[in-house]
C-alpha cells in the first residue's frame, strides 16, 4: 500500500491540502481514514495492494468492455504483475468516476472529493464522535425498514436510469446516519451496456437487499426484481431510460 505520506504529496500536487487523522475502517480492500480539508471532516479510501486484499474474483469486471486492451485484458486473466497494476489503479479511478456519476444524479452515496492514484478523498458519513454504522449494525424499527427498503430500492433504479449495476449491495456496504442509507464501495460496480453479467449481478443484490430487510418487513422479491429489470432491459435496449430525464 502506498505510503500515507506520498498520497497527502500526491494530493497536495492537485492544489489539496489534507492531514490523516485517525483510522476508521479496515476493509477487505481498502483501510478508511478520517481526513481534514480546510478544517472539515471528510473520508480518506486508501486501497490496499493488489495481492494483500480479499477480493480476487475479477471475472464480472474482465467481462465488461472496461478493459479496451487485449493485451491487458490477457494480463488481468493470467494475473501477471502489468495486469496486477493495471487492476489496482483502474479499480480506484473506476470507483471516482462511478461516484461523481451517481452523485450527479442524486444517489443517496457520500459526495466524492478528489482522487490520487490509490486513494479517493469523499464526504465523512457521520460526525467526530461517531462514524454512521452500516445497516448490519443499525437497529430498525418496521417503520425505518419500510422507509429505508424503499429509498434503497429507489436508488437501485436510479442506479440503472444511468446505467448501473453496484454488484457487490448487501447491508454491509449501506451505511445508517440521520435515518438514511448511504450506499459506498463502488469499484466492482458495472455498466450494464459493457458487462454480460449485468442482469446476474442485478439479480444477486436485489437477494441480498430483501433477504435482510425480510426479518423486519414482508417483501415481494420477484416483484422487485422485475421492477427493477423493466429499467435494465431498456438501458440495454435504448441505451438509456426513455423515461429518465
Amino acid at each position: 500500500m502506498e505510503d500515507l505520506q506520498e498520497i497527502i504529496a500526491s494530493f497536495g500536487e492537485k492544489e489539496i491540502t489534507i492531514t490523516v487523522g485517525d483510522i476508521v475502517k479496515t476493509g477487505k480492500e481498502a483501510i478508511v481514514y478520517k481526513a481534514y480539508l480546510n478544517n472539515e471532516l471528510t473520508a480518506l479510501k486508501v486501497y490496499k495492494d493488489y495481492n494483500t486484499r480479499a477480493f480476487t474474483d475479477n471475472k464480472g469486471y474482465i467481462a465488461g468492455k472496461y478493459i479496451k486492451k487485449p493485451s491487458l485484458r490477457k494480463a488481468t486473466m493470467k494475473k501477471t504483475k502489468v495486469g496486477k497494476d493495471f487492476i489496482h489503479e483502474g479499480w480506484v479511478k473506476r470507483e471516482y468516476v462511478m461516484l461523481n456519476r451517481l452523485f450527479s444524479k442524486g444517489c443517496s452515496i457520500p459526495k466524492p472529493i478528489a482522487s490520487v492514484k490509490t486513494a479517493i478523498l469523499m464526504e465523512f458519513i457521520g460526525n467526530e464522535a461517531k462514524t454512521a454504522p452500516k445497516l448490519k449494525d443499525a437497529i430498525l424499527n418496521a417503520s425505518q425498514a419500510q422507509t429505508t427498503f424503499e429509498l434503497i430500492v429507489e436508488n437501485m433504479k436510479k442506479f440503472l436510469d444511468v446505467g448501473v449495476v453496484h454488484a457487490d449491495l448487501s447491508e454491509f456496504n449501506i451505511l445508517w446516519w440521520k435515518e438514511k442509507p448511504y450506499i459506498i464501495d463502488f469499484p466492482q460496480s458495472i455498466d450494464v451496456k459493457e458487462n454480460t453479467n449485468a442482469e446476474s449481478l442485478l439479480l444477486r443484490d436485489v437477494n441480498n437487499v430483501c433477504k435482510y430487510f425480510s426479518k423486519y418487513i414482508e417483501i415481494n422479491e420477484t416483484e422487485v426484481y422485475e421492477s427493477l429489470k423493466h429499467i435494465l432491459d431498456d438501458f440495454v435496449i435504448y441505451g438509456r431510460n426513455p423515461n429518465f430525464n
